[in-house]
């Protein structure tokens, strides 16, 4: 069941995820997607992560931060290997 969740966008992250060739509704679909449980600490980073599938099963991951509790902003995501 998809939870409540608002996303704050800036230019940089926009340019990393089209990098990756990931658009900006695959990273609102997979993040909206996730039970919060599902979230978890970056082994490299300070950010959060929650990978899943798109509508089109795509496998990605996004990498984000809590703006507050209902907001993220994400960084990058990218394409996960099955």
């Amino acid at each position: 069941m998809p939870w409540y969740i608002e996303f704050m966008w800036f230019t940089r992250p926009l340019e990393k995820i089209a990098e990756h060739g990931v658009s900006r509704e695959e990273v609102e679909y997979v993040v909206r997607a996730a039970r919060a449980a599902a979230i978890y600490q970056s082994r490299t980073s300070e950010h959060q992560m929650v990978s899943g599938k798109t509508k089109a099963g795509r496998h990605i991951a996004v990498v984000f931060d809590w703006a507050d509790d209902v907001t993220v902003a994400p960084v990058t995501a990218y394409d996960v290997e099955d």
